[in-house]
């Protein structure tokens, strides 16, 4: 299912992130390490803020210039959480179903997306439960994303294999889905921004494409002021309406 998108290459085989603890106000060191190869990448971060004994806020040193948002990631075993000025990323809980149903039922939100159908409380646990194994399967998925003020559930943003159009792989989609009531108000721009420094400095990925459906004002919208290039114009394979592809890649935030 799609709401807007943005697309990034996957590596080969997924990566580990092993963050080693250094005495502040030193580094962060962040290892990558592909499995079952002998690539390992290191990336040196300046600890800005330990929020927490599983929260770090950190910021690039030097190589990449970072995106004009800054959040916390909390990894704890299956936990992982982004914290933007407004808005919490985070996994999915029991919780959740209800709200995600309502904004699933509203036609005007899903006139947009897949075949324009709306989902159901059963569509709707269908759906997360997807979207929970893809996070286990790839280390990365759609997350639920909370208003920080009221603990609402707003809607979902976050990053999926876009099977739906075989010619687009193997690049990663950026997707977001919101209740009507919360449009209007930037949090689709402020939760795709997270989602693509995620994406792009905790994922390691090479670049990311959005994939909109044609004439879908609101999310090209969003397309632009993430800074995203029309790339070209495809087509849905199953429901043969005209999809937009834009691109950014990751070269464009190195100084």
């Amino acid at each position: 299912m799609w709401c807007g998108s943005a697309i990034g290459e996957r590596a080969a085989a997924p990566t580990k992130m092993l963050l080693q603890k250094v005495t502040p106000p030193g580094p962060l060191l962040l290892t990558m390490a592909v499995p079952g190869t002998s690539v390992t990448s290191v990336l040196l971060y300046t600890r800005v803020r330990v929020a927490g004994p599983q929260t770090t806020e950190t910021v690039p040193r030097t190589g990449t210039r970072r995106l004009p948002l800054s959040h916390r990631i909390r990894q704890d075993g299956r936990m992982t959480e982004i914290r933007t000025p407004r808005l919490i990323l985070r996994r999915w809980t029991d919780d959740d179903l209800a709200p995600m149903a309502d904004i699933n039922a509203d036609p005007v939100v899903m006139r947009w997306i897949g075949d324009g159908s709306v989902l159901d409380l059963d569509g709707t646990a269908e759906e997360i439960e997807r979207w929970e194994e893809e996070w286990d399967d790839e280390g990365f998925g759609l997350f639920a994303v909370e208003l920080l003020a009221s603990g609402e559930l707003a809607g979902c943003a976050g990053l999926t294999v876009p099977e739906f159009l075989p010619e687009a792989l193997p690049d990663i989609a950026i997707s977001w889905r919101f209740g009507r009531q919360y449009w209007g108000q930037g949090y689709a721009s402020e939760a795709a921004q997270a989602v693509l420094e995620f994406a792009l400095q905790d994922r390691g990925l090479d670049r990311v494409i959005a994939i909109n459906r044609l004439g879908h004002e609101a999310s090209e919208n969003v397309v632009r002021k993430l800074g995203m290039a029309f790339e070209r114009e495809a087509t849905h394979p199953d429901y043969g309406h005209a999809l937009t592809v834009h691109s950014i890649d990751l070269t464009e935030y190195q100084d």
